[in-house]
């Protein structure tokens, strides 16, 4: 019965209200599959592909490049399509770990469904006496970094005279223990998408880490190397990796908005009605409209009762003071948001609310009458 409800009663896309074609129907989970999310218990609302693909933004941008992303490696998630390399990658803007033995920094990659990170190739400069190093797993992968370096010098110069851009990550800007370690030393390395990418101090710094590339390859020193010429040294197990996550604040909040919303959307027409018409917050969601200042942050969990909710994503919603308050837990962090004013909606008088939890047989449904109520008091004495 419940089935044929979502079935008849809502034939619009959620998001922008466009009416739903069967080429153009999807379902969006109520919980980012990224993060576990499942369509058990009817968790999900109908959205269109133009919809969903403007959301999957948002989400890729939190669950790739926010700390959120270490959630996904600890549950052991895996990719979703594990044949397909940029599936499941996790991107920090920095992802360093020092080589106790010869103390050298490496840059590793980290993909879901691997028990260990990958070390990028990587050729790293001294500034001082100009001499190279190459990091790498496999002779393969140096030589398709140096191939990758001498096919963008060898390109011509554009219109404004530039030959090739590479990304660059400038660690001043991002952390202070790095750039302070007289054993980092600047350098060019290849990801998993194949792109080039500079790491260094400063801007300074890393223009005359191309200056040295650029008379190295003049004087015919980026060679491609077999693999006689390695020496292999592995790093011993916990040995701290420094991870710094950059990410756009306005894409976590519109993830926040999704899950309460959809949630709320659900619930609804789970009981035979209609959800609510919030276009703010629809809006919002989609990326129409910025999200408004009603989302904060609460201090990470530690109370004790709500130890057994650290272990999963949930989120209640409650009508309170005439709004729609939903809290939402991500793993171990905690977020309010104000879905904005209920007045004359006497179809939400009780706190309602649903868990994924990623690791579990049973991952998602619904919470009970009762295990709403209590979730929503423990979060309203001890968190916010």
């Amino acid at each position: 019965m419940k089935e044929t409800v979502v079935s008849t009663m809502i034939i619009n896309c959620i998001w922008c209200g466009n009416e739903l074609a069967k080429e153009t129907e999807t379902k969006d989970h109520a919980f980012p599959r990224g993060l576990g999310g499942t369509l058990d218990e009817n968790l999900w609302v109908p959205s269109c592909k133009d919809c969903q693909t403007k959301i999957s933004h948002a989400e890729t941008e939190v669950l790739t490049r926010s700390e959120f992303a270490i959630h996904r490696l600890a549950k052991n998630l895996k990719p979703r399509k594990p044949n397909v390399l940029a599936s499941g990658l996790i991107e920090p803007k920095i992802s360093l770990v020092k080589n106790p033995q010869i103390k050298k920094y490496i840059v590793v990659s980290f993909r879901l469904g691997e028990t260990h990170p990958k070390t990028l190739p990587a050729l790293e400069i001294d500034p001082k006496s100009g001499e190279g190093f190459i990091h790498a797993e496999k002779a393969d992968d140096a030589n398709r970094l140096l191939r990758s370096i001498k096919d963008e010098l060898s390109k011509k110069p554009r219109e404004n005279k530039l030959v090739f851009e590479m990304g660059t990550h400038l660690l001043q800007r991002l952390d202070q223990e790095v750039p302070a370690d007289p054993d980092f030393h600047p350098r060019v390395y290849l990801s998993r998408r194949d792109r080039l990418y500079v790491c260094a101090r400063d801007p300074e710094e890393a223009l005359a880490l191309m200056r040295n590339i650029v008379a190295l390859e003049a004087a015919g020193t980026l060679r491609e190397r077999d693999q006689g010429n390695w020496q292999t040294f592995e790093i011993p197990a916990k040995t701290s990796h420094k991870i710094v996550f950059v990410y756009k604040q306005e894409a976590l909040k519109r993830v926040l908005l999704k899950i309460a919303y959809a949630i709320t959307a659900a619930h609804l027409v789970r009981e035979g009605q209609k959800p609510l018409d919030l276009p703010h917050i629809t809006q919002a969601v989609i990326g129409t409209n910025a999200p408004g200042p009603d989302i904060r942050q609460a201090l990470e969990a530690n109370t004790e009762k709500l130890v057994a909710w650290t272990d999963c994503l949930v989120c209640v919603v409650a009508p309170i003071d005439e709004r729609l308050l939903g809290i939402v837990g991500i793993y171990s962090s905690w977020f309010l948001v104000d879905l904005g004013s209920i007045k004359g909606a006497p179809q939400l008088s009780e706190p309602f609310g649903a868990k994924c939890k990623a690791v579990s047989k049973k991952k998602q449904r619904w919470l009970s009458k009762q295990e709403a109520k209590e979730l929503l008091a423990i979060c309203r004495r001890d968190i916010f």
